[in-house]
């Protein structure tokens, strides 16, 4: 397992995360983090972290786009006092199939492996927006700022303030074809 916290003076290293913020930011180009892992009961902790301008861009082999902020898939997750901000999926343009899809614009939570329940205590998203591609059948899905498949997910004192899902456009009839 992993923990990681912010909010440390890098020159005392005291901590006081007011006065030391700590943002991984990815510049409108790059997820701010991705976590895996296929060993069962694993856990990342992270606390005290703005996580912003993360971009999830769907790669060539597949049209979907998870997390900009961060992407999930395998351990369990505990975020504390976290804020992410502006980051973005975005799903492919797809010109002879359906359109990608976009989900969970700051955080996307696609399986746990074992049996680990994933905390989010004091977390905020704002700003986040998930865009599905334009398909030739159909538009792709868009699953606004927080998506989870395949996970247990306890949320509490969470915030989620002006974030957007717009689903793809398609000159199709919007149904697909499998």
């Amino acid at each position: 397992s992993l923990t990681l916290r912010g909010g440390y003076s890098p020159a005392t290293w005291v901590f006081n995360p007011g006065a030391n913020p700590t943002i991984i930011d990815g510049q409108n180009l790059y997820r701010g983090a991705e976590l895996f892992s296929n060993i069962p009961n694993i856990r990342v902790a992270m606390s005290n972290i703005t996580i912003q301008n993360g971009r999830a861009l769907a790669p060539a082999f597949d049209p979907g786009a998870f997390g900009g902020g961060i992407s999930v898939d395998g351990p369990a997750v505990t975020l504390t006092n976290m804020s992410f901000l502006n980051n973005q999926a975005i799903g492919a343009n797809v010109g002879s199939a359906d359109g990608g899809s976009a989900a969970g614009s700051a955080l996307s939570i696609r399986s746990t492996n074992g049996t680990g329940v994933s905390i989010l205590s004091g977390v905020t998203f704002s700003g986040n927006s998930s865009t599905g591609g334009t398909g030739a059948t159909r538009g792709g899905y868009a699953f606004g700022a927080m998506f989870a498949f395949a996970a247990v997910v306890h949320i509490e004192n969470a915030q989620f303030t002006s974030n957007t899902a717009q689903g793809g456009s398609s000159s199709g009839i919007g149904l697909s074809a499998g």
